[in-house]
């Protein structure tokens, strides 16, 4: 056996890894679906309108 001493600290710290990008990539998801709701709003709009002028 290999003598070690270990010592015990009240309280814990979690490692800060990761966290932007989680935030970054919900971000442009939102965004992403955002962006094409309004191009699929934009194309069903245009339609109505020229099948409405014919």
């Amino acid at each position: 056996m290999i003598p070690m001493t270990v010592v015990n600290t009240k309280g814990f710290d979690l490692p800060q890894t990761g966290d932007n990008g989680v935030w970054r990539y919900s971000v442009y998801g939102i965004l992403l679906m955002a962006a094409s709701a309004a191009v699929v709003i934009v194309l069903v709009t245009r339609r109505k309108k020229s099948a409405q002028s014919k």
